[in-house]
């Protein structure tokens, strides 16, 4: 393993881009989503080990996370970055969904083994190192849609700037709805018991 060419896309985004050939088909994608799914697995799964001790648990959390990350993360990336694809199509990108994909997937390689690690940690530094580390990690995607679709930097943010507020907005609504929907039974349940 080059871990130098790994880190080499996260901090040198441009230059990697510059030196590497896109894929001949979608299945090479896939399978660097599923070495990264293996690699976070492996990060999740010993850092439980670490943290909590050699037991049946934990290295039943470490088999559960090796079999399940490379079979998780390229389809979970898969919907994600093909919503972003969508959104560069729309804005009128000419790239192509495997080559963004694949591409992607050679930025995450590092980034997404530390959040696994990152996760096991006390969870408010936690979520300020995942949180810092996930933003930083748009630095190299934004480069990715640049190359991949023909963009200037404006509209290789917007790809993934306008699905984010549009999913965040989406959520947001889903989480009152919810909220309401719980109120409001629970406002049920007490005329109940009052009416008794």
């Amino acid at each position: 393993m080059d871990f130098q060419y790994w880190f080499r896309w996260v901090l040198q985004p441009q230059a990697a881009l510059e030196k590497t050939e896109a894929p001949s088909d979608l299945f090479s994608a896939f399978k660097v989503w599923a070495v990264t799914g293996l690699w976070a697995g492996l990060a999740s799964g010993l850092f439980g080990i670490l943290a909590g001790g050699f037991s049946g648990l934990s290295v039943a959390v470490l088999f559960f996370s090796l079999l399940i990350g490379p079979l998780v993360y390229p389809l979970v990336y898969a919907v994600l970055e093909g919503i972003y694809f969508l959104s560069a199509r729309a804005l009128g990108g000419k790239g192509s969904f495997r080559d963004q994909f694949y591409f992607v997937g050679l930025t995450a390689r590092p980034i997404l083994p530390v959040l696994a690690l990152l996760s096991g940690i006390n969870p408010l530094l936690s979520f300020l190192a995942s949180m810092l580390v996930g933003l930083y990690w748009l630095y190299p995607k934004t480069v990715v849609y640049r190359h991949v679709h023909g963009f200037d930097w404006f509209k290789a943010i917007l790809v993934w700037l306008i699905p984010s507020i549009v999913l965040t907005v989406l959520g947001l609504f889903l989480l009152i709805l919810f909220c309401g929907l719980i109120a409001a039974a629970g406002a049920g349940a007490v005329a109940v018991n009052a009416t008794r």
